[in-house]
């Protein structure tokens, strides 16, 4: 049996109870992945994917001093050295979600990405 307080947002998920290292933490760290596309855009010419969204109870598109989003490869396929060299990674955050867009010069390639997010 457990002692104290839990502390949930409205996703249900724990963000602060008696095991909890980061008080801040709204989102613990996820897995968003995104697959480029087959047809490269823009200039210069690189293939494109998004990542499915994840929930950030108030987060805007432009709080960034008080909601920080943190992104680390975890490489698995493209996340190994040599494509990472060649991979832009934006953070797209709208209304209560966060998603990553990739831009690479590998058609195809699915590449992986812990994300956390802070309120500060």
């Amino acid at each position: 049996m457990a002692y104290g307080i839990q502390i949930k947002n409205a996703a249900g998920t724990i963000t602060l109870d008696t095991t909890t290292r980061h008080a801040n933490l709204l989102v613990s760290p996820a897995t968003l992945s995104a697959t480029t596309s087959g047809t490269a855009t823009g200039s210069p010419a690189l293939f494109e994917g998004f990542s499915s969204y994840i929930y950030a109870p108030g987060m805007t598109a432009s709080n960034t001093a008080d909601i920080q989003v943190h992104v680390m490869g975890i490489g698995t396929q493209g996340n190994s050295a040599g494509y990472q060299f060649l991979t832009e990674v934006t953070v797209m955050r709208i209304n209560n979600n966060v998603r990553l867009k990739v831009r690479s010069y590998y058609q195809s390639t699915t590449f992986s990405y812990k994300v956390m997010v802070f309120r500060f």
